[in-house]
């Protein structure tokens, strides 16, 4: 996936979701402080790509990191050269976890953006090896293309329902209507 879209996918799944991680209800700051956590955490496994959204900005680091793991061709990217390694595995989710244990909350808004990251890439033909350094890939059974019109259309579905959401239309319950209306022919 595309940063932006991996960073909007993940902003909006968790408007939807969010309830259903935290305990208790969040003010307007803390909102705000962990939708950006999210939309960071799901750019954060590209720092390993300096053409990446966020590598760009921070090449000392991603030039690196992506030398190190493997990816001696920098630019022109391509799914078939970007190795996504040990930024979109486990241990770096392991890592900033243990260093962020104290902060329940941040840690949960940052595991969601990464996890979404990761899920996303999944979603892709060149998948991710999550368990790095084992050259197992995991990819969903149905993927889409980087970029490609698929990939938007899952982005805009969900930024679109979290929209609905803030503005209070609950979309559970309407597709539950829609769906029981379905089964019972009317």
């Amino acid at each position: 996936m595309l940063g932006r879209n991996h960073a909007a996918s993940a902003c909006a799944c968790w408007v939807l979701t969010k309830n259903l991680f935290l305990e208790y209800e969040l003010d307007f700051i803390e909102n705000s402080f962990l939708f950006i956590i999210v939309g960071f955490a799901a750019l954060l496994p590209d720092i390993d790509h300096p053409d990446s959204l966020l590598g760009r900005r921070v090449k000392f680091v991603s030039v690196p990191l992506s030398y190190l793991q493997g990816d001696r061709r920098l630019l022109p990217w391509s799914e078939n050269t970007h190795s996504r390694g040990i930024t979109h595995s486990i241990w770096p989710l392991a890592g900033c976890l243990y260093l962020i244990a104290g902060q329940q909350s941040i840690a949960i808004a940052f595991a969601f953006g990464f996890c979404a990251h990761i899920l996303g890439d999944a979603l892709t033909p060149a998948g991710v090896r999550f368990l790095w350094p084992l050259s197992t890939v995991i990819r969903a059974p149905l993927t889409f293309r980087t970029g490609g019109l698929v990939e938007y259309l899952v982005t805009m579905t969900l930024v679109s329902a979290a929209a609905m959401h803030v503005l209070g239309f609950n979309i559970a319950y309407e597709i539950e209507g829609y769906l029981d209306a379905f089964h019972l022919g009317i």
